[in-house]
């Protein structure tokens, strides 16, 4: 997790936010639909759907579209779908963000950045990163809008620009199905339903 678990982590925010935070979902009162979602629950499933190893049996991160698509398998009721890559996909995110969503992303050789204490620009660049999109500037538009991210990383940036959406990522939104989210079932992993 320490060197590749930027992937697990980004959907450990997400999981957490739906089952928490996200009132799109109802649940029932003092319940929580799936509970103590953690990047170590996240972990233990990406072991299984979409950990990556290299020649030498290391992790070397986590293949996204395997990670992504798998997640009703382990989390019964959930879903999750790509965006389309480009402009019309970062738009789509936009207007899910703007709705009170938050979504997960992978950045390919691309730069995240934040400002230090004394507001000097930092930025960071990424070979490969998982993050996830937590809101967009509303005022502004072009390639230069900015993006608001959580990163799970010790850089702990904070933004990226349209342009580097559009051009360098995939982004997945997850949702849950209606009749879970009406509280009528109970989510936990299903480690059973594993291979």
């Amino acid at each position: 997790m320490a060197s590749a678990g930027c992937g697990p982590t980004s959907l450990a925010i997400i999981m957490d936010y739906i089952t928490t935070w996200d009132k799109r979902y109802p649940r029932p009162q003092n319940a929580c639909i799936a509970p103590n979602v953690t990047p170590s629950s996240t972990m233990d499933y990406a072991s299984r759907y979409g950990r990556a190893a290299d020649g030498n049996k290391k992790p070397s991160g986590t293949d996204g579209a395997t990670m992504m698509k798998n997640i009703g398998v382990w989390w019964p009721g959930y879903q999750s779908e790509a965006l389309p890559t480009g402009h019309n996909g970062v738009d789509q995110a936009a207007d899910y963000l703007k709705a009170g969503e938050v979504l997960i992303f992978l950045l390919k050789n691309a730069d995240t950045y934040k400002y230090d204490k004394k507001g000097h620009l930092v930025q960071h660049h990424w070979d490969g990163h998982f993050m996830v999109l937590i809101g967009v500037d509303p005022t502004g538009s072009g390639s230069k809008q900015v993006f608001l991210i959580a990163d799970p990383s010790k850089a702990q940036t904070q933004f990226v620009s349209r342009k580097t959406l559009e051009n360098h990522c995939q982004i997945w939104r997850v949702t849950r199905d209606p009749l879970f989210a009406a509280g009528n079932m109970s989510v936990q992993p299903n480690a059973s339903l594993n291979p």
